[in-house]
């Protein structure tokens, strides 16, 4: 009996063997205990015969003439109503791989209604036995249980693995006894996909449900340069890391981070740094094809080929340029050029030049549309333009300009995008228009379409179910049409954000961030001059030179200059101070403001923990790296 084969039919026509009384047998000195029903004949659940008293099964009832009846028999020949089981109440969450879990769970029925419960762990082809509390691997079952006092109660003991794995749930109601599931009542998921835990009772005599015991998750905390400022190239990023179990919690604990720059490189604190700066990053790869070609929030057409901040006398920088071979007007739709139109622009660039009025946003619509001739392309227009004279003489010179666009289609999961992340990454042609001073884009996101949804499946590994949406993303900034099969990152910042795009319900506070003293030897000293064996984390107009030796009289001097200072040779380096000083060769002298290290500590407390990933906390946002060597 195909009990564990999946949240199919069950077959319950098997019957238990039978005591078999005839009627001629009863007579005088027979007597039965009876319960009746509306339409049906006299039954009793035992019967006696010569002060023999013999029990019906479980399921049956003698009849007056002594036969046994199945109840469900009895039912479909004289009426009658079937028990009902109305549910089964488990805790259905993750379970731990780590952890011995006893769960409890209760059947609710009418009274006499019979059940039989089966739990098979899949991965390992194991069987719970209710008697001994463990998995077994021949089949097991917890068989034909009644129902007394419209409840029935029990555990189920989950040991600790070694690896994740999916438990199956059977509950079965019994046939022979007349009992049936409440009517089936469908649940589904945020990706239409059936929740089987969610739903409720069964068209058939089974009711599924599943349970994943998964491995433990681990967030890692990381520190990150967003922009990839390369004043932070070569740095070392230490990480902390927590391990937890998918869907467990974690009280408030601490954790450590480490920036430490290169050599020829210094670091100085900003300001402190606080939870907003800690992100969720999300990647995708934005596709070529534009999802809606005319979408402009500025409503004019033309600005797709205008320079970033929608200005007419900013255009955007042509792809490149050519010269007309023979003379065009706009009764024909093809261009011949001098040279091989796949080389010098692609579909969707527009075309300007003497001839094309700047009303009419001619673009180019095919490369060598006919197949017979490398050298042409054939034309279209974008808007509505009226009647516009389009004359363009041979040998005329004309721009193909790329064209910009606020809404893109990705080829990968933008499930995990929140609205509001910044775009950072990319180095395709065009995007340099697009950035801030320290090179990256500064996009963001203002809406998300979901296109197209993937069923969500459990990996191998963890048994954690994760979902995938392809769709289109909107930005606020209009985005170079080369950005084709370019890959991005979305830094979402803030507790909310990380949320979504990592599933981790966390709270970060008492964050501070602290630089590690630089201290070194003094070489040489004269009046603002001062020679030290190492420059490392000293940076320029910040680092304070501080020594017991100093001139009290004066403030601590500030470094104005670092001169002679080359890592690729040697770590010394002279020093010019704001103030003349008289140290002595060989003391040690300390330079705070600045230094090679930064320690960032805080503590976390996790809610809810998602499957393993990483959060960001973004250095930009409150350190400056510099490059020192000269």
């Amino acid at each position: 009996m195909p009990y564990h084969s999946g949240p199919q039919q069950a077959s319950s026509s098997e019957q238990p063997a039978l005591p078999r009384v005839s009627a001629g047998q009863a007579g005088s000195q027979t007597t039965t205990t009876t319960t009746t029903s509306a339409s049906a004949s006299a039954q009793s659940s035992s019967y006696t015969l010569r002060g023999q008293v013999t029990q019906a099964p479980l399921g049956y009832h003698f009849m007056p003439d002594g036969n046994l009846m199945s109840d469900v028999k009895h039912i479909e020949t004289y009426g009658g109503k079937y028990k009902i089981i109305e549910d089964i109440i488990i805790d259905t969450s993750d379970i731990s791989i780590n952890k011995i879990k006893s769960l409890p769970f209760k059947i609710i029925g009418e009274n006499g209604a019979v059940f039989s419960l089966q739990v098979k762990d899949v991965d390992n082809n194991k069987f719970y036995d209710f008697t001994t509390d463990t998995f077994a691997s021949e089949e097991k079952m917890l068989s034909r249980q009644q129902i007394r006092g419209f409840s029935f109660n029990g555990t189920i003991k989950f040991p600790t693995l070694s690896a994740a794995t999916k438990y199956e749930i059977y509950l079965l109601a019994d046939y022979v006894s007349g009992t049936k599931h409440v009517d089936y009542s469908e649940a589904r998921d945020v990706n239409g996909d059936i929740d089987v835990n969610a739903s409720k009772g069964s068209s058939s005599l089974m009711l599924y449900k599943e349970i994943y015991q998964t491995a433990s998750q681990i967030l890692t905390i990381t520190p990150v340069s967003a922009t990839s400022n390369t004043n932070f190239t070569s740095a070392t990023m230490a990480s902390s890391a927590k391990r937890i179990n998918y869907g467990g919690s974690l009280n408030k604990a601490s954790f450590e981070l480490k920036v430490t720059q290169a050599n020829g490189k210094a670091v100085r604190i900003d300001r402190q740094p606080t939870a907003t700066d800690f992100a969720g990053r999300a990647a995708t790869t934005l596709d070529a094809e534009v999802a809606d070609y005319t979408a402009d929030y500025s409503g004019a057409m033309s600005h797709f080929w205008l320079g970033t901040d929608n200005d007419a006398n900013n255009p955007a920088t042509p792809r490149s340029t050519d010269t007309v071979n023979g003379d065009f007007s706009g009764g024909s739709s093809k261009i011949v050029m001098d040279s091989a139109v796949s080389t010098k622009m692609k579909v969707g660039d527009r075309v300007t030049g003497t001839g094309i009025p700047a009303a009419a946003e001619i673009t180019v619509l095919a490369l060598n549309p006919d197949g017979d001739n490398a050298n042409e392309f054939s034309t279209g227009s974008v808007g509505t333009v009226g009647a516009v004279a389009v004359e363009v003489a041979d040998g005329t010179t004309l721009s193909f300009t790329p064209p910009h666009y606020f809404r893109y289609t990705s080829n990968s999961n933008i499930l995990d995008i929140p609205i509001g992340a910044s775009l950072v990454g990319g180095d395709a042609d065009g995007i340099t228009a697009l950035t801030n001073t320290s090179g990256v884009i500064t996009a963001r996101v203002n809406d998300l379409e979901f296109t197209q949804s993937k069923s969500k499946d459990r990996d191998n590994t963890t048994k954690i179910a994760t979902a995938v949406r392809l769709g289109n993303i909107t930005f606020d900034k209009k985005l170079p049409e080369d950005i084709e099969g370019e890959d991005f990152f979305f830094y979402g910042y803030g507790a909310g954000n990380i949320k979504t795009i990592c599933g981790w319900d966390i709270e970060i506070s008492n964050v501070k961030a602290e630089l590690t003293t630089v201290t070194t030897t003094v070489t040489s000293s004269s009046g603002t001059s001062l020679g030290v064996t190492s420059g490392h984390g000293i940076m320029d107009d910040f680092s304070v030179v501080s020594s017991p030796n100093m001139n009290r009289a004066v403030a601590n001097p500030t470094v104005t200059n670092i001169g002679s200072y080359n890592v690729s040779s040697a770590a010394t380096a002279t020093l010019t101070l704001s103030s003349s000083q008289t140290l002595e060769t060989g003391e040690t002298v300390t330079f705070s403001g600045a230094g090679q290290i930064v320690t960032i500590t805080g503590d976390i407390l996790v809610r809810n923990a998602g499957v393993t990933s990483t959060i960001f906390l973004d250095i930009d946002k409150f350190l400056t790296g510099t490059t020192e060597t000269a």
